[in-house]
């Protein structure tokens, strides 16, 4: 199914959403205003909406509620705070439990489309524990949150983890307009982005892998009680994105900092001023520039995919051909900037007449990538060309596994050497070698051999 501007979302601020979404999930992985069949038959002939986007990612699902709702003005801002939260944040929370609740209990009828004709097109099945994230998009208050807090202040909603439930409504020491914290105790955990921080945490981690990194480690961090509060979403990421752990990834690591039993910190609003002046994220933007090369590459296949016009590999479908490009798009921004820029540079010094490959650690330790340069011979034939190539693949990656036992995962990637190539096609082809045999062990050398 291919999605037009009308398929991203039914209102201006679920469309908004969904081209965020799709910028950061990629088309293949984000589906908005997805259905359940519940009440077809009894008193409509339309689904029912299971919620307003729908991620889909291996065992990540991210489900999405989206409520742009104005901010009252009786003159009383702790009533009109309630009156939003109830509608904006509360309800929201209670559409995304709800959804939750209809994936694990009927896996099976998930529709793309409200006369629930179009089956979701990957399996929901908790097969090996599905991780869920839970999205409250709630925009509206800014202006007035603006006001509420007066100079210094974005317009974000303030965190303050050790409310819950009712807290919101009530008089809490540590409550008031303006702050959020668990909203439903009970539950899992739902995140509340508004219109400042949605844009700032989705542009600043703009990959699937990024992303949901930084949404389980928040949750952790937050469920250890040792925070008061956060003047905002982007502040809380600011200080995520400050602190580095030891082998290099973001971390809410304190860095040594020990906290006395019943004491709490106070995440000051700076950490995104920080952040946002640091050479560090200059570097990291120059980056992630670099590495749209690899989002476009996934994009570009996607298309063929969609519309079953692959040169090979149209008999697999959709959910087959998924796995082969969700290797690509598992990788964080920084690997896939590293892995262009490593791509580039092959093609650009690589002669047409020669062949020579490159390989790519992945973030992930089971999993290799990697780039094959295949030039053509005069004599053959485009498909026997085609043929030859993917043979070259399919060699690679056994000698590739031979070479490196502990690796699970080969993926390859194939194209004609030299930067003017008229008539450039692209093989991309994934091994699940998990069940590696002593015959192939043998195989495997002879091939490195030759």
């Amino acid at each position: 199914m291919n999605q037009t501007t009308e398929d991203l979302g039914l209102t201006p601020s679920e469309r908004y959403l969904g081209n965020l979404c799709r910028n950061s999930f990629l088309s293949l992985w984000s589906y908005p205003n997805p259905y359940t069949d519940r009440g077809i038959g009894e008193s409509s002939r339309q689904g029912k909406e299971l919620c307003d986007l729908l991620v889909v990612f291996g065992k990540h699902v991210i489900i999405f509620s989206d409520k742009s709702c104005e901010f009252p003005n009786t003159g009383d801002v702790n009533v009109d705070w309630r009156r939003w939260y109830k509608k904006a944040i509360d309800k929201s929370a209670q559409q995304i439990h709800g959804a939750e609740k209809w994936i694990r209990d009927f896996p099976d009828r998930v529709y793309l489309d409200k006369m629930c004709s179009q089956k979701f097109p990957f399996s929901l099945l908790d097969k090996g524990g599905l991780i869920f994230h839970r999205i409250v998009v709630a925009t509206g208050a800014s202006g007035r949150c603006e006001s509420f807090f007066g100079l210094g202040s974005r317009g974000s909603l303030m965190l303050s983890p050790s409310l819950s439930d009712r807290d919101h409504y009530s008089d809490h020491e540590l409550g008031g307009p303006f702050r959020i914290g668990r909203v439903n105790s009970q539950k899992g955990f739902v995140h509340v982005f508004d219109e400042v921080s949605l844009d700032i945490v989705m542009t600043e981690l703009d990959t699937i892998t990024d992303f949901v990194n930084y949404l389980s480690e928040k949750e952790k961090f937050l469920a250890q009680d040792k925070v008061l509060f956060c003047p905002g979403e982007e502040d809380l990421l600011g200080f995520y994105l400050n602190n580095m752990s030891q082998n290099g990834e973001p971390s809410f690591d304190l860095n040594g900092v020990e906290i006395e039993e019943g004491q709490k910190i106070f995440i000051s609003e700076e950490q995104w001023d920080y952040y946002r002046s640091s050479e560090f994220r200059k570097m990291r933007l120059a980056l992630a520039k670099d590495g749209l090369f690899i989002d476009r590459l996934i994009e570009h296949f996607t298309s063929y995919v969609r519309e079953g016009t692959l040169a090979y590999g149209n008999e697999a479908g959709l959910t087959g051909n998924e796995r082969n490009l969700r290797f690509l798009a598992a990788e964080p921004r920084i690997q896939r900037a590293l892995m262009a820029n490593a791509i580039n540079q092959k093609i650009t010094t690589t002669p047409r007449n020669v062949r020579t490959s490159i390989f790519m650690p992945s973030s992930n330790e089971r999993t290799i990538f990697f780039f094959l340069l295949f030039p053509k011979e005069a004599s053959w034939s485009r498909k026997r060309y085609r043929k030859e190539r993917q043979a070259a693949l399919t060699a690679y990656a056994h000698v590739i596994r031979f070479k490196s036992p502990n690796v699970d995962f080969v993926y390859g990637l194939a194209t004609e050497p030299g930067t003017s190539s008229s008539a450039r096609s692209e093989d991309l082809m994934s091994f699940d070698f998990t069940g590696w045999s002593e015959e192939e062990d043998e195989e495997a050398q002879i091939l490195q051999k030759n």
